[in-house]
């Protein structure tokens, strides 16, 4: 009895021994599981910061070529140089702007929308790995509205008033800008319509139509009633004014200024004009400073070119 105690013992003991020699290895096996675990997150955690390191901060995706498309009146240096004060630094301190993903966009077109009032549409186009394209829309053309209170306006080809300026500003001087005079009392604002896009081509071509084809210079600024009205005053550089109106094509009102001026008015009357009225077709109307007269000359040009020319006189 006490032989089979002692086997049952000792038997006991034995399976005691293998459940801790089992249990060892098995512990032995997750410390290694833990210490494995732990590398593959730590190669996983370097792995992801070099990656990410390389990402941002790689000068293989910094942004070096930047491409300006689109400018015409516009200088592509100053577009760009506007652009680059944009996404040259970095963000917080730490991230380079000029990185192909972290590149911005929005920002560059808000500020060029913002420094360019010529600039009608920005597009911001990135080229992989480390370009960029910018492709600007200019506005057709500009004029100067500026009204009875001293107020002026860049207006574009479509009419709109979309910039508040002072005679002085960056894109009054830099820009050659027809300047009108709005004779009205109507105030204008900011991003209000103003004029027709009619009106605003007729204004645009005024000066230079009237120079080629009456072969003379304008000067000064023009003048209009209103923003509805048809007709507008030039200025000659011989001091004297040229009423037209838009609903007159500007070349045959030159053109028939030149053959009055050539053929129907001395040199010393023509040196003594208040203001020519071209606003009638067919008929021009003409007044002498001194005289205080008034002239009318009317135009009998057939179809085929003749350059006759009846003239009377009207007293005031």
């Amino acid at each position: 009895m006490f032989r089979s105690s002692r086997k049952n013992k000792n038997k006991k003991e034995l399976e005691y021994k293998k459940m801790r020699s089992v249990s060892k290895k098995e512990e032995g096996f997750r410390l290694l599981r833990s210490a494995y675990r732990i590398l593959f997150y730590f190669l996983l955690a370097m792995f992801v910061a070099v990656s990410f390191y390389v990402v941002i901060f790689s000068p293989f995706l910094a942004v070096e070529k930047v491409k300006i498309e689109g400018t015409r009146k516009l200088g592509s240096v100053e577009v760009l140089a506007a652009a680059s004060a944009v996404y040259d630094g970095r963000y917080l301190g730490i991230f380079p702007k000029d990185n192909f993903l972290l590149f911005p966009k929005r920002a560059v077109i808000k500020k060029l929308e913002d420094d360019f009032k010529r600039i009608r549409t920005v597009e911001v186009k990135k080229t992989f790995p480390s370009g960029a394209l910018i492709r600007v829309e200019e506005r057709e053309s500009l004029l100067l509205w500026c009204d009875t209170s001293g107020e002026c306006f860049i207006i574009d080809e479509n009419g709109f008033a979309y910039h508040k300026v002072g005679l002085d500003s960056r894109e009054v001087l830099e820009n050659n800008l027809m300047r009108v005079l709005g004779q009205d009392d109507r105030k204008v604002s900011e991003g209000e319509k103003v004029l027709d896009a009619e009106k605003v081509s007729f204004l645009m071509d005024a000066k230079d139509v009237m120079e080629k084809s009456a072969d003379m210079r304008i000067v000064g600024e023009a003048r209009a009633k209103s923003r509805i009205a048809e007709e507008v005053t030039l200025r000659s550089l011989e001091g004297w004014d040229i009423l037209v109106s838009t609903s007159f094509p500007l070349e045959r009102a030159g053109n028939f200024l030149k053959l009055f001026l050539d053929k129907e008015i001395s040199s010393e009357d023509r040196g003594k004009l208040e203001y020519v009225d071209l606003r009638v077709e067919n008929r021009i109307y003409y007044k002498l400073k001194k005289e205080e007269e008034q002239k009318e000359s009317e135009n009998k040009e057939g179809e085929n070119g003749g350059e006759r020319q009846d003239a009377e006189n009207k007293n005031e």
